[in-house]
């Protein structure tokens, strides 16, 4: 090959290397000193370029001093001429300015700044005179075209990668030396960038959280929250059933204990105007209270009113009132009738100041047909409200679970002479009175439908008339108006306590897994009532509603002729509603299943429904007596929509397989309702038509 066809050759690949912002090849050494060791000063820098004249191109060299400086001419190839630095195409008639004099400077490829001057003295101005910015510790700032100082403001770790929605930067450093997140880029087919790597998404969702640990499903199978399927996913597992003579406790087959835990130890309760505590005190490994015991400083009582039983100075003013009476049992008035020991479970409950006496106060029992007492009774000379402030008066044969009420009791009510099985209370339209020991009315209250010659003795216009089982009480915590009818409301009978009615005890709404169908559903809601084992009575009036947290509508559907929305309770043994009317059993709990609960879940059923199951959350379940909301329940987290009492009760998607349960009932430091789920209600195992369990942790 001929030179000249090797300089064309060569000639075009440096024209092309300048103008592609090819670097050379690094030098000797930095320009500083020769290769001995002497200073020198480079005149121009690596891989730069300059026309000599129109046909002759220099390029910077290392010179024999070790520095660079222009050197190695070339001529440019036939056609074309040397400007700003390269040969290009001889256009004839002269040159072309490739810039303005009023141009500022600019970053040229190799990321150094080039003023726009007649490099050449041709007449015509391009961009030369390349500065090195880093030889001062500067960079070449693109958007002016000129050395500026370093700021690399916050920087990133070189190499961490973090997620921009569905694209993923990674950090590393720029033109100017700062490390920083460089530009977006798609993750590879299939993959989402998650905590800042590109990942293949989860399709799953847990069904409950590991760290719950073992606990029991509702048939009494211990289960555990695993990966079994190494979906990346958890879901509760259940292990073999328990064998006969165990039962499964915190996820555990264990062997059936020979006692139970009877209340939360540390726990206190009231008895009376006594307090107790809750320990082992028989070293049997379960905790019970303690025999109760007077409080240690002269003229304390015991208070339970806010939830946690104290000893406490009482108060010795304040007015005596009728706060509840139970006039009309379920079934016959007296029980084991015609026997000598006839009983009644019917009462009369006084309400005022702790242990204030009420010696000499008398009750007139006033028959509402002509205004006449039918019986007038005193009461004794040591009579007192309890510590709590209740008195009872009782019929002299009272049924025997009226001796375990805390409240002081006095005997005095008596059976009328006449008629079979009769006790001492007329069911309506009629009232009763009271009066102090000084003769002064100070409270009365009328029941039932008075017609233009009844005689009405209560106070403003009569209360409702209740239905057998139930009993008129006065609406707790309000104020006395004066009107029978504002003040009471029908309840379920609460001797020596304060008045309330069926709770929602339980909710199990999210099992593991798909909520099942086709005879596998294991949720369920349990009501029960104040006191456990004592009235039976009937459903009749009850509705369970089903709330959506959503939008606030019943989700629950709706029977064809009923008054309401919801599980109109009366009509829950019987899904075609022709006939029914179930009682809330002697345990004092009733349970409602989906008609198609799981066989393990169905033998502790009390009454089925037909219709979608409870929903997970945010919702409501909502207990109502006649339109009345008795109890309610909100579980979830709430942007609005919420129909529950206080603030939710807490429940996400990981609390399946766990039951919203109240403090157990057998602990009565924790048996009151405050009106607050989060309060009332936590995690446990589901305990479908018996005593809640305690939760895991206080």
């Amino acid at each position: 090959m001929k030179f000249g066809e090797m300089w064309k050759g060569a000639a075009a690949v440096a024209s092309a290397l300048v103008l592609m912002g090819c670097p050379a090849d690094p030098p000797a050494n930095n320009g500083d000193t020769d290769a001995g060791g002497n200073e020198c000063s480079s005149t121009c820098l690596e891989g730069e370029f300059q026309c000599l004249n129109e046909n002759t191109l220099l390029s910077c060299v290392i010179q024999d001093d070790g520095c660079f400086g222009f050197g190695d001419a070339q001529e440019c190839p036939a056609g074309n001429i040397c400007r700003a630095g390269s040969c290009r195409p001889d256009e004839g008639g002269g040159c072309t300015d490739l810039c303005s004099t009023t141009d500022g400077p600019r970053c040229n490829l190799q990321g150094r700044s080039e003023v726009c001057i007649d490099s050449d003295g041709d007449g015509c101005f391009e961009y030369a005179n390349p500065t090195d910015c880093s030889a001062d510790g500067k960079f070449c700032d693109t958007e002016t075209g000129a050395c500026a100082e370093i700021d690399c403001g916050v920087e990133c770790v070189a190499g961490e990668a973090q997620c921009e929605d569905e694209l993923i930067s990674t950090c590393a450093e720029d033109a100017r030396g700062c490390l920083v997140l460089g530009p977006a880029k798609d993750c590879a087919d299939g993959e989402v960038c998650e905590a800042g790597a590109c990942v293949t998404p989860v399709t799953c969702e847990s069904e409950c959280d590991p760290a719950e640990g073992k606990l029991c499903g509702p048939g009494g199978t211990p289960r555990e929250c695993v990966d079994s399927n190494a979906d990346s996913c958890f879901e509760y597992v259940d292990a073999t059933a328990c064998a006969a003579g165990s039962e499964c406790r915190s996820g555990e087959c264990v062997e059936v204990a020979t006692c139970e835990d009877e209340c939360k130890a540390g726990g206190t309760s009231c008895d009376g105007d006594r307090i107790r505590s809750c320990e082992d005190t028989n070293a049997d490994s379960c905790v019970e209270f303690t025999i109760a015991a007077a409080c240690p400083t002269a003229g304390e009582f015991c208070d339970s009113s806010s939830g946690v039983a104290v000893c406490a100075a009482p108060p010795q003013t304040g007015a005596v009132v009728i706060n509840e009476v139970f006039y009309d049992a379920l079934g016959d008035d007296l029980r084991n009738a015609n026997m000598p020991n006839e009983e009644s479970p019917v009462f009369i409950e006084l309400f005022g100041p702790p242990n204030l006496p009420i010696a000499g106060f008398e009750v007139d029992l006033v028959n509402g047909r002509n205004g006449m007492s039918y019986q007038r009774v005193a009461l004794p000379a040591d009579a007192t409200l309890s510590g709590d402030g209740y008195a009872l008066i009782l019929m002299e044969q009272a049924d025997f679970f009226l001796a375990l009420s805390t409240a002081n009791e006095y005997l005095i009510l008596t059976k009328p002479s006449a008629g079979s099985n009769q006790d001492a209370m007329q069911n309506g339209s009629d009232s009763v009175v009271l009066y102090d020991a000084g003769g002064t009315q100070v409270d009365a209250v009328g029941y039932g439908a008075f017609s233009g010659t009844d005689v009405f003795t209560g106070e403003g216009s009569a209360a409702e008339d209740v239905i057998g089982g139930r009993s008129l009480g006065r609406a707790p915590g309000a104020l006395d108006t004066d009107d029978n009818s504002v003040d009471f409301r029908s309840y379920y009978p609460t001797p020596g306590l304060p008045n309330s009615d069926l709770v929602i005890t339980e909710a199990y709404v999210d099992q593991p897994g798909s909520d099942g169908v086709d005879g596998s559903v294991e949720t369920f809601v349990e009501l029960s009532a104040p006191i456990q084992g004592w009235e039976e009575i009937s459903l009749e009036g009850y509705t369970l509603r089903g709330i959506n947290g959503n939008d606030g509508s019943d989700y629950i559907f709706t029977v064809a002729g009923a008054p309401t929305p919801g599980i109109p309770l009366t009509w829950l043994d019987d899904p075609v509603n022709v006939t029914g009317n179930i009682k809330l059993g002697s345990n004092g709990r009733i349970v409602v299943c989906n008609i198609e609960a799981s066989a393990a879940l169905s033998d502790k059923c009390d009454t089925y429904y037909e219709g979608v199951d409870w929903q997970n959350g945010p919702d409501s379940i909502v207990l109502e007596y006649n339109g009345r909301v008795v109890d309610a329940l909100g579980y979830g987290t709430f942007s609005g929509n919420f129909s529950g009492e206080g603030a939710a009760a807490p429940f996400t998607p990981q609390a399946a397989g766990r039951s919203l349960n109240r403090w157990p009932y057998r602990d009565p430091s924790k048996k009151a309702d405050t009106d607050d789920n989060a309060t009332d209600f936590h995690l446990a195992d589901p305990t479908p038509g018996t005593d809640n369990a305690f939760p895991a942790t206080p």
